[in-house]
């Protein structure tokens, strides 16, 4: 990690502030230790740098471990999960008129069931992919309305479910720089997320502004809004609201902990 504490230094005498620093020191063959960096200058003595260390060895030790089984716990149900899909899919498209209207439900239950584990297992792995930074994004200046007609048309069979309307609004000709795939992601979470919150039968309203040199893609809805209280830890991992304030119950809470991740990266 020397090159990082190199650019913190440069940093420092360039702007005046040391970043906060996690590096990894050796202090022989195969003893390293994980430890967070604190810097400020000398007031007194011009070119004099003075260093904090706290030693977080343990606590990053056990940081690791957790991705590390939640990623190998991820991989290990996807893989299983997408031939149980393959295979629900496939006897659903190709003899679903030789079930009983009960075993038809049935089916129907399962591919609902197995569908929404899907979206949970890919929302912790993506999430652990991001915290070890191992979700690559690659951005282009690029028209943001075929990534808006792409994230709406994904989620257009929820909005017939529930009677909802949605209206795209403002400058569709807006370019900026993006990778499409990562911010239809987010797109899409912000768009179930108004879904599910929405009255039956409202609108939700799509509206793409300039915004002081850049573009801001702005969603709003007509659902409760959300507590003052809550609202503080809306990008926290594992976050939801109470229970009786969604109608989500297995959702994870890591849907905009994700988003604003991926909107950092890009």
């Amino acid at each position: 990690d020397r090159q990082g504490i190199v650019h913190a230094v440069d940093e420092l005498q360039q702007q005046g502030s040391f970043p906060e620093l996690t590096c990894q020191l050796q202090s022989g063959p195969g003893e390293g230790r994980w430890y967070r960096l604190y810097g400020t200058t000398a007031e007194q003595q011009s070119g004099q740098l003075i260093c904090a260390m706290q030693d977080i060895h343990e606590q990053k030790q056990a940081e690791l471990a957790k991705e590390n089984f939640t990623a190998m716990v991820s991989h290990e149900l996807r893989t299983p999960l997408t031939a149980l899909l393959g295979a629900l899919r496939l006897l659903q498209g190709l003899h679903v008129q030789s079930l009983t209207a009960e075993a038809q439900q049935l089916l129907q239950m399962a591919l609902r069931g197995g569908e929404r584990l899907a979206v949970l297992v890919n929302d912790v792995l993506d999430y652990f992919r991001l915290q070890a930074g191992r979700m690559p994004v690659t951005c282009q200046l690029q028209p943001v309305a075929p990534m808006l007609l792409s994230a709406v048309d994904a989620v257009q069979a929820l909005l017939l479910e529930r009677d909802l309307q949605l209206q795209l609004h403002g400058d569709m000709d807006a370019v900026a720089w993006l990778d499409s795939q990562r911010g239809g992601q987010v797109l899409i979470n912000l768009l179930s997320n108004a879904i599910k919150f929405s009255p039956s039968g409202s609108r939700i309203a799509l509206r793409v502004q300039p915004h002081a040199g850049r573009v801001r893609i702005a969603l709003s809805d007509s659902g409760p809004g959300i507590d003052e209280e809550f609202s503080k830890r809306i990008f926290e991992p594992f976050s939801q609201a109470n229970a009786g304030d969604t109608r989500d119950s297995n959702s994870t809470g890591l849907g905009l902990a994700i988003s604003r991740q991926l909107m950092r990266q890009m």
